[in-house]
């Protein structure tokens, strides 16, 4: 999966994808010149993805915003 994800994610540049906590699980956050484009996390069963959740564009407003400001 990370590998599909960097593949897709390589013809962006200024493009980076670190690993953040997403409602109490860990997730990967996407960044396009700083500023967050994609929130995934996956759900796993035996080891193995089950299922990707990703939330992009206008939801992702507060996730914009100084970590001060989110709290």
């Amino acid at each position: 999966m990370a590998r599909s994800l960097l593949t897709l994610l390589s013809a962006q540049p200024r493009t980076t994808v670190d690993t953040w906590p997403v409602n109490g699980r860990a997730g990967l956050v996407a960044r396009h010149d700083e500023r967050v484009a994609a929130v995934i996390t996956l759900d796993l069963v035996q080891n193995r993805v089950a299922q990707i959740w990703a939330v992009l564009s206008d939801k992702l407003r507060s996730w914009n915003r100084p970590v001060t400001q989110r709290m």
